[in-house]
């Protein structure tokens, strides 16, 4: 069972997505909807930026970790996506 799941994470993450494994994996999958719920919203920091020096580089996007576009919360100001791990609070 290791083998078929680490050739399968090997493939998925060579084929689809880096991350393919957060994909699968049910602690991941769980810790998603968790973090999209309204009360763990209120409680959790957010990684925010400041709209107006931002000079379209897109080098937030390309450093960050998580492999989050991070660009495309410019106009609200932080990140809010489910899956930031808030790396530069």
């Amino acid at each position: 069972m290791i083998i078929v799941t680490t050739l399968l994470t090997i493939v998925l993450g060579t084929v689809y997505n880096h991350r393919a494994w957060c994909t699968i994996c049910p602690m991941g999958t769980m810790a998603h909807y968790v973090s999209k719920t309204e009360d763990s919203k209120k409680r959790a920091k957010h990684i925010s930026f400041i709209t107006d020096t931002c000079v379209d580089c897109k080098l937030c996007t390309k450093s960050c970790p998580m492999a989050i576009d991070v660009h495309t919360h410019k106009c609200s100001g932080k990140v809010l996506d489910g899956d930031c791990l808030k790396c530069n609070v």
